[in-house]
């Protein structure tokens, strides 16, 4: 017996009650269906992306956006094949530089050098690839202080077409140089060597840097003066120069600049021209010394600029080495004279005047003054020299007054600040 029939015979189910059972529980059945046929329907999340998706399509299809899209297109596509040209010609280029690359470039200068020396830069370039550099050239690049010579003097910018180089070809090309200057002692020059490899117009470069030292000149220059002079006494101006180098200079020139109101009086040696210039021939090793005499006229404390230059020839030029400087000053005499006539330092004489002179004297010093001479100079055809009187000796072949300690007892000895008259 199944256990269906079991349940029925417990339960006392008969035909009829079972019918009554499956009806009860098709209504119950129907009844739940419906309660859940009345639930709010679960929105569906791909719904809204679709009609988003829709949307962007309308808008893609649109007039506007189509013509911005063809407008893209044209665009990537030109950047694509412009990108793909490029890409051609730097493979091209980097192929024919690559075939080229195995050369030798090599740059030699002497690490110190003395300034106004000429001394030379050695360039080395030989090409070790297969095929050939056309147009080559050299270019140097020189400061304001280094100068070319010969047939480069005159340039800042040295250039050399060295032409084509085969496979294997090697040059070697100097270049004579000079440096004036050695306020800044380090120097660079930058050389590049250029060249078109095989069928291209575009020119590759290669450059190197070479560093000189110079703090020294070939030619010193040593100028001396007086610290303090007195105003119209003869000083003395010392002006030595050398060549330390191993160079001989065909041509120097000492130059002096004098300040205004000197009075050149002698030299030696003697200048070559215009009291100030002496030119001379410089082996190496030699030393030369130029004395100079003269004098200055100032007030107390006036301060003067003596200036001496050495010009060097190379090659034909003439190029400024070295410049010194010395200065002195007016000091004030330690004996200071006044003379006044009639007691009137404004007085005019007229002809027939009797005119007594007073000659004042004064030690401008620290120190005693021993045994001082006071002399005056008569010139003028207006004094009747004859009528002279006075405590001085009178020197009348040569018109001058004479006062010693004989004369004057208080020239014996002066002290500091003391003053007296004759």
């Amino acid at each position: 017996m199944s256990l269906e029939d079991i349940e029925k015979n417990l339960y006392g189910l008969g035909p009829k009650e079972e019918q009554k059972e499956k009806k009860q529980r098709k209504i119950s059945s129907q009844e739940s269906n419906k309660e859940k046929s009345q639930e709010p329907p679960l929105e569906n999340p791909l719904a809204k992306w679709g009609a988003a998706s829709d949307k962007i399509t309308q808008m893609a299809e649109s007039p506007f956006f189509s013509k911005i899209g063809k407008f893209s297109k044209v665009v990537f596509w030109l950047v694509v094949v412009a990108l793909i040209i490029a890409g051609s010609f730097a493979g091209y280029y980097l192929s024919q530089y690559l075939k080229t690359k195995d050369f030798v470039f090599e740059v030699k200068a002497p690490s110190k050098i003395l300034a106004g020396q000429p001394f030379e830069i050695t360039v080395n370039i030989e090409n070790k690839s297969k095929n050939q550099m056309r147009d080559s050239v050299i270019d140097i690049q020189l400061p304001e202080t280094v100068a070319g010579l010969g047939k480069y003097s005159d340039r800042q910018v040295i250039k050399e077409n060295v032409g084509n180089l085969a496979s294997g070809d090697s040059i070697e090309r100097k270049f004579s140089l000079a440096i004036l200057d050695i306020q800044e002692p380090r120097k660079k020059i930058d050389v590049y060597f250029s060249y078109l490899p095989p069928n291209l117009d575009t020119k590759f470069e290669k450059k190197q840097t070479v560093e000189l030292f110079s703090d020294q000149p070939a030619i010193g220059l040593n100028l001396s003066a007086p610290q303090k002079v007195f105003s119209g006494e003869q000083f003395e101006i010392e002006a030595d120069y050398k060549n330390s180098s191993d160079f001989d200079f065909p041509k120097v020139r000492l130059e002096l600049e004098y300040p205004a109101g000197f009075n050149f009086k002698d030299a030696s040696p003697a200048p070559t021209s215009s009291k100030n210039v002496w030119i001379s021939q410089m082996p190496a090793g030699t030393e030369n010394n130029v004395s100079i005499k003269g004098s200055i006229v100032g007030p107390d404390q006036t301060f003067f600029d003596l200036k001496a230059r050495i010009f060097i020839e190379l090659e034909g030029k003439e190029y400024q080495l070295m410049e010194k400087k010395a200065s002195f000053s007016i000091a004030s005499s330690p004996l200071s004279l006044s003379i006044i006539p009639n007691n009137d330092p404004n007085y005019i004489a007229s002809l027939g005047d009797a005119v007594s002179y007073r000659v004042g004297y004064r030690n401008n010093t620290d120190v005693n003054l021993q045994d001082a001479v006071i002399k005056v100079k008569v010139s003028g055809l207006m004094f009747d020299l004859a009528s002279y009187q006075g405590n001085g000796f009178f020197d009348s072949a040569n018109n001058i007054i004479t006062w010693n300690t004989s004369q004057e007892p208080g020239l014996k000895s002066l002290a500091p600040n003391a003053e007296g008259s004759v």
